[in-house]
């Protein structure tokens, strides 16, 4: 029987890991040895098994028989399924943050995206251009104030920066698409500003539908 500091542990090891797979030093596929953490780690292999169900819980890994345990891998169908469901849910989600709006927030997603990646890219980083442009979409499920929705697209997005990662890794954006990347953000969020639910629920849609099909072809390449 687990105790509360197995749970703690167990929490502290998933707290770890998680964030070793938002920075991509484990990227889709590759697997994840109980054994190993627990010796990394200082821990007892239940005690990392128990951080692996966590993580799978959230959709970052998967476990396989006979395979083991890896983090999350997807074929070219995978991702439009993902994608499809994002611009489902986000939509929605879309449609409640901007009745939940503040006066001033939209704004201020504006500065977390636009601004913000666009401040990192002029340094060269672009992991903090990536982190700034994922940031808008936790902000806007959060807006949105649904707390069943928050939790179904929490595991897409987890899902979404494994494969941002493997871009990063095996085909980072060049300048030019970073471009066009910022440009229709900011297109999204001046629609956004002015109250146009359709055409933000479009914009929003079509960058998200375009994310997925430059994700299934680079699945398709490296695999």
């Amino acid at each position: 029987m687990s105790t509360s500091r197995d749970s703690t542990l167990a929490e502290t090891v998933a707290d770890a890991l998680r964030q070793a797979l938002r920075d991509g030093v484990y990227l889709p596929g590759e697997r994840l040895a109980e054994l190993s953490i627990a010796q990394e780690m200082s821990v007892s292999q239940n005690t990392a098994r128990d951080a692996l169900r966590l993580l799978e819980g959230e959709g970052w890994i998967v476990k396989l028989a006979r395979y083991g345990t890896k983090v999350r891998h997807f074929s070219p169908e995978d991702v439009l399924e993902l994608y499809d469901l994002r611009a489902a849910l986000e939509g929605l989600a879309l449609i409640w943050a901007l009745d939940n709006a503040r006066p001033g927030e939209i704004n201020r997603l504006r500065h977390s995206v636009i601004s913000e990646a666009g401040i990192r890219l002029e340094i060269g980083d672009s992991s903090g251009a990536r982190e700034a442009v994922a940031m808008f979409h936790h902000a806007l499920a959060d807006l949105a104030a649904r707390p069943q929705t928050l939790a179904l697209l929490t595991r897409l997005h987890n899902q979404s920066r494994l494969l941002d990662n493997l871009r990063a890794a095996r085909l980072p954006r060049d300048p030019q698409a970073w471009r066009q990347v910022l440009l229709a953000y900011r297109s999204l969020l001046e629609w956004m500003e002015m109250g146009d639910r359709a055409a933000a629920h479009a914009a929003l849609r079509d960058i998200l539908i375009e994310e997925g099909r430059a994700l299934a072809a680079l699945i398709d390449l490296v695999r």
